[in-house]
């Protein structure tokens, strides 16, 4: 069963996990540091992965995992990481899967402060405390400790107020914070707590950022006032257009249920199937398809469970009544040419409570063939006898060149005849069972055409001769 990804941060992440997991969803957690691993509570639906992820490793991630939603729960002002998580997402074609879980940031009025000063930057921020003595409460984080502790008149004065884990500890004392200048806790803090580390330490200005009111900012600005000392804050007008913690719940729950992934096999070869159209088949609990493509699927995903079929309507029947979740439906070729992936498609969208649908795109037969024998079909007239007439041979003599798709031997040997009462020389190229340890390619010039053909799957090609 896919999971939701949950890129966290911040408190919402860990109550966004707890919260779904009591739902029975699975949800892969993906934190920075081990501190942010040890705060969350042990829990069966909740997998925690610990690690920075540039872009490229979340697309992979994504890829591999193929999660009903990726959510976004990181710090405000953590711009970095949210970007590569929507990047990702946008590269993949996955943006309908992002959600933003926004934590508020809070509107003050600077007025009703006496001592606070506003800026834009952690760098405007140490340029205005050059010009400021006593010592620093740095409440910012240790993320951003390096821009205050790269200047010599500023690290000496500084308290920096940092969580407790081994890896925030570490980097402070990298910057050359001293011991005695670290109080490693986890927040957020009450009033009461502001007001006495600012007593016990002599702080003479707070240095805050705006983090929400699950953060304490409230509280940090309250306590500095109380006392009389000067803060500085820094609000970097981060984006406000995310959603709450239970909004994100309301979608992740009320979402269909079952995902559908309608792929495109192209010629059964695994080398030619495309990623998604790989990972698809590999996630799916349940594969369905006419027996040659479930028997290939089930080489892809043995663990899957299938059900040979590809009517529309009865595939829709099947998904509708399946427990499973995530469902492939496979198709050969190209699920955009001469398939049954729209019958399926409009099928699933009339039933009464429509899931999730991805169509995942396969590697023609006729663009295999073309390959195959180096002839262009762009200028080509494009057929399928695959339980279809049609009127071929005029579709070739206007065009002068022509691809087919076949149901099997009898209407090759069907074109074989009509090619043969044509007044000019033509080359007609068959291919057989393409991409297959049985594939066979038979170029006919010269009038030389086979007398015996064996049961298979075919598609062929007509040329002019020149």
């Amino acid at each position: 069963m896919s999971s939701v990804f949950i890129f966290s941060g911040t408190s919402e992440g860990r109550e966004l996990a707890e919260k779904l997991s009591k739902y029975a969803v699975l949800c892969d957690v993906f934190v920075a540091t081990e501190y942010g691993e040890q705060v969350m509570e042990e829990n069966p639906y909740i997998d925690i992965h610990v690690g920075r992820l540039d872009e490229s490793e979340i697309e992979a991630m994504i890829l591999e995992r193929n999660p009903l939603y990726v959510v976004d729960a990181t710090h405000p002002h953590a711009k970095i990481i949210s970007e590569n998580i929507k990047a990702a997402c946008e590269n993949l074609n996955a943006i309908k899967k992002y959600i933003r879980v926004c934590r508020d940031v809070v509107s003050f009025n600077q007025e009703n402060y006496k001592n606070v000063t506003v800026v834009n930057s952690y760098e405007e921020a140490a340029d205005y405390l050059d010009n400021i003595d006593g010592n620093i409460l740095l409440t910012t984080g240790v993320k951003e400790l390096g821009v205050f502790a790269s200047r010599d008149n500023l690290k000496e004065r500084i308290i920096a107020r940092i969580l407790p884990g081994m890896e925030s500890i570490t980097a402070a004392l990298e910057y050359d914070i001293k011991p005695r200048q670290i109080v490693a806790m986890e927040g957020p803090f009450l009033k009461e707590m502001n007001e006495a580390l600012i007593k016990q330490y002599d702080i003479s200005v707070l240095v805050t950022k705006n983090s929400g009111n699950r953060g304490g900012f409230l509280e940090k600005l309250e306590a500095a006032e109380n006392i009389g000392i000067h803060t500085i804050v820094v609000d970097m007008n981060s984006e406000k257009n995310g959603i709450s913690v239970d909004e994100a719940v309301k979608i992740i729950e009320n979402r269909p249920h079952k995902s559908i992934n309608i792929v495109g096999v192209g010629v059964c070869n695994e080398a030619l199937l495309t990623k998604n159209a790989y990972l698809s088949v590999k996630n799916s609990d349940l594969i369905i398809g006419a027996k040659r493509l479930c028997d290939f699927g089930r080489s892809i995903n043995p663990n899957a469970e299938w059900v040979y079929e590809y009517k529309s309507m009865k595939v829709a029947k099947i998904i509708e009544d399946t427990k499973h979740d995530q469902i492939a439906v496979l198709f050969s070729g190209d699920t955009g040419f001469f398939s049954g992936a729209k019958g399926v498609s409009e099928a699933l969208i009339s039933l009464e409570e429509p899931p999730i649908i991805e169509i995942h795109p396969g590697v023609s037969s006729i663009s295999y063939f073309a390959s195959k024998i180096v002839r262009p079909y762009s200028e080509a007239a494009i057929v399928s006898l695959h339980g279809k007439t049609c009127d071929y041979i005029s579709e070739f003599e206007n065009k002068g060149a022509l691809f087919g798709i076949c149901s099997g031997k009898e209407d090759v040997k069907s074109v074989i005849s009509d090619v043969k009462t044509l007044s000019y020389d033509v080359s007609l190229y068959i291919g057989k069972d393409l991409g297959s340890k049985d594939e066979e390619i038979i170029i006919c010039e010269n009038k030389n055409y086979p007398d015996d053909l064996l049961d298979g799957l075919y598609v062929f090609a007509i040329f002019k001769d020149k």
